[in-house]
């Protein structure tokens, strides 16, 4: 796109930067605004708040309330699209016909709204949604839930294959996903995550293995319960796990384990503490779809890194990371590295 003014919509707001999507939003923010790009930013929010921070790198911060579920309008589009649709928005993308980057399907229910027939529309996919929610539909065990995300997935592949072919241009989130968006006939890229640029590995060792992620998501949890009952378990090592809004069940599991700390919900500036003091950090995965942002933000500032083998699909990162499948394989890499110093030359 070669540009000088973008309308890029958000299907949260992204900031403060301290998770999976947020951190890819943010810092293509940062990018679009060092490449000298003038941002006019539309952010869902389901909590309100003020991010000054945002102001400073974009023209125009809008915000929108995200809509209640039971405000569906049709059951042939994704609840999480229908809940992102904003006359307040559309009034506001009309007034100009700067290029629109839409962030995920999330933000695609006015796509094809007459009063933008004429415009350069993008989306920057963040997954393959049908295969996403196809995905935590297996993992869930509650009926009700299931049932939604068995929707959200039947939804998410109709709405993909009609919606997706009628925009400009599709940036992909890895090498595999890329392929399956071209099958849509659409120009499709593939575009890397946007990352930090403030890389910092300490060398020599850390003082133990951590797990970190939104552990509000149900393959976190799982990654962690795993962790815990079959890995550490058999290790003499301490183990950190941190992110968002554990589960009931998580904290009364890993109170029950002395050598086993939780840090529920940190600020940014503690959970990059947490990986710079890391001696391994550990990122199980169930899941296929999307890119592992957590394993990006742990190569900048950890040690060794350990991850599932389905992560292997990431090719351009094979150099830097150590694969585990059976428990077995899991307990043998982390008895490897406990003692494994980074060197300066590692660095």
């Amino acid at each position: 796109m070669n540009i000088n003014s973008l309308h890029i919509i958000s299907l949260e707001i992204p900031y403060p930067p301290d998770r999976g999507n947020v951190i890819g939003i943010y810092q293509r923010l940062k990018s679009f605004h060092e490449a000298g790009i003038e941002i006019i930013l539309h952010a869902f929010y389901k909590e309100f708040k003020t991010p000054l921070e945002l102001t400073s790198i974009c023209k125009t911060v809008y915000l929108y309330p995200r809509l209640p579920m039971w405000r569906i309008k049709n059951l042939d589009t994704p609840l999480y699209i229908q809940s992102r649709r904003s006359k307040p928005l559309l009034e506001v993308l009309s007034k100009d016909h700067f290029p629109i980057l839409f962030e995920g399907l999330h933000t695609m229910f006015h796509f094809n709204d007459p009063s933008l027939r004429d415009r350069q529309k993008y989306v920057r996919m963040h997954n393959i949604e049908s295969e996403y929610y196809h995905q935590i539909a297996m993992l869930e065990s509650n009926p009700f839930k299931k049932l939604y995300f068995q929707f959200e997935s039947r939804t998410s592949k109709s709405f993909s294959q009609r919606a997706l072919p009628l925009v400009d241009g599709i940036f992909a989130l890895s090498s595999i996903e890329t392929k399956a968006l071209a099958a849509l006939n659409v120009r499709t890229s593939w575009v890397p995550p946007f990352i930090s640029q403030d890389l910092h590995i300490p060398a020599g060792l850390g003082s133990y293995a951590l797990f970190h992620g939104d552990l509000s998501i149900k393959e976190n949890e799982l990654g962690a319960q795993f962790l815990i009952n079959e890995v550490f378990n058999e290790i003499d090592f301490p183990l950190v796990i941190a992110g968002f809004h554990p589960s009931a069940s998580l904290k009364s599991l890993i109170r029950k384990n002395s050598t086993i700390q939780l840090f529920d919900t940190p600020e940014i500036i503690q959970m990059n503490s947490l990986i710079e003091h890391a001696q391994i950090i550990l990122c199980p995965f169930i899941h296929t779809t999307g890119y592992k942002m957590k394993l990006l933000q742990s190569l900048g500032k950890g040690r060794h890194i350990i991850t599932s083998k389905i992560s292997i699909s990431f090719q351009e990162l094979h150099p830097v990371l150590r694969y585990a499948d059976t428990v077995l394989e899991w307990r043998s890499i982390v008895n490897e590295l406990i003692s494994k110093e980074v060197t300066e030359e590692q660095k």
